[in-house]
Parts: structure tokens; sequence; C-alpha cells
């Protein structure tokens, strides 16, 4: 009955505080069993912390469908804090967790799920208009590598316009996300063939690469210059 679940509860989130007092030096070791046991203690807070905790450590070790799981349950411990508290750190945590995921998943080839997370990152991110132009970007990409060259193209444009109109301070993250996007678009007429409109671009963008890339984008810029002499 419910006093049993109200013990159960109780003794995950004892359990739980035990492990970390025990082992204060091991809490990221241990994430994902915190995780679990406040999960079943219905500690949302703390079950979103360590779950996301641990599937960033799945996903630094390329354990990709785990960090998929332990972001899905961190994420659903999250949405359960959404509904007491819509405070914008809240919604940051919960955009960067769905964009995390949508990574994985379009790692793992499964392009649809992906673009539904960046969407629903898209809707908890706020104002930040690069953060917003990256989601764009990064549904651009999961398109490209589907070879769905148009939904690319209306995704990049999309992001570009982000960053365009933003009256935010256009600082170094939107320099670098600008040269994304077009590094990216760049692919996308390598791949169709398009010399001549890759060289345009280049020429376009090549004083923003030098200025505001970074040295691995630098590195990529060249790389596609050359490639457009063999298109």
């Amino acid at each position: 009955g419910s006093l049993l679940r109200a013990k159960r509860k109780e003794l995950h989130a004892t359990t739980a505080r035990a492990l970390q007092d025990l082992f204060p030096h091991r809490i990221d070791e241990l994430a994902a069993v915190l995780g679990q046991h406040y999960e079943r203690a219905e500690v949302s807070e703390s079950a979103a912390f360590h779950l996301s905790r641990a599937a960033e450590r799945a996903q630094a070790t390329f354990a990709n469908e785990e960090a998929i799981e332990l972001y899905r349950s961190a994420i659903r411990a999250l949405d359960r804090v959404l509904l007491g508290s819509g405070a914008p750190e809240n919604h940051e945590r919960a955009a960067q967790l769905n964009e995390n995921i949508g990574d994985l998943l379009t790692l793992s080839a499964l392009h649809d799920d992906a673009r539904a997370t960046f969407e629903r990152a898209l809707s908890l991110i706020g104002s930040d208009d690069v953060g917003r132009g990256r989601l764009h970007r990064k549904m651009g990409f999961s398109h490209s590598l589907q070879r769905d060259y148009a939904a690319t193209e209306e995704a990049l444009q999309a992001a570009d316009r982000q960053l365009d109109e933003s009256l935010g301070v256009r600082d170094a993250s939107w320099g670098q996300e600008k040269v994304q996007i077009q590094l990216e678009r760049l692919h996308l007429y390598y791949w169709q063939g398009m010399a001549r409109e890759m060289n345009e671009l280049a020429e376009r963008y090549s004083s923003m690469v030098k200025e505001c890339g970074s040295p691995v984008q630098r590195g990529r810029f060249f790389s596609m210059l050359a490639l457009s002499q063999l298109t």
C-alpha cells in the first residue's frame, strides 16, 4: 500500500545519502547508482543531477546506448522538476540534456528521433540565439547524413537567420557558430559537386574564418578549399 511505497522511497533516499557520505571521492563513479536510488525515492532534482553526470561519463567513453538511456532517465526526472519549478536554469538544463541526447541519436543514425529531440531543446532553450542557431545547424547536419540536401539548406538558413537577427553581443561563441554553419554549408555544396558555390562562399567568409574561427575550424575551412579544387 501507500505506507510500503513511502518506506521504499525513504529507503532509497537513505541509501543514496549513505553512499555519498561513505564514498565522497567516488561520487562521479557512483553517479548512475545514486541517480537510480534518487529516482526511485522521487527526489527528482538529485536524480536528474546524478543521472546526467552518469550519462556524460558514458558518453565520454563512447558507451552511446547506455548514455542515451541515462539521458532519457535524467530528462524524465528533470521534467518532474519543471512541473514544480519553471526557473530559467531548469529549462536551460533540460535543453542541454535534450541537445546531448540528440547528438548521440545522430551518431546512432536515429535521425528522426534526433531531430525531434533537437526540436524539444529549441522549445526549452529560451532566448539564447547562439544555442538556437546551433540546434538548427545540428538538425541540418542530421538531414545531410540522409542526403536530404533541401532540408539541410533550409535548416542552415534557419541557423543563419537566428544569428543574424540576434540582438545579443556578437562575441566569440557567436562568431564560431557562424563559421560552423558555413563549414556545414561548404560540405553541403561539396556533396552536390557545386564547386563554384563553394568558392563563392569561401571568398565571402574567409576573413571571418581567420578572425573568429577556432584552429580546428580554420583547418577544416582550408581542407574544404582544397577539396573544392577537385570538385
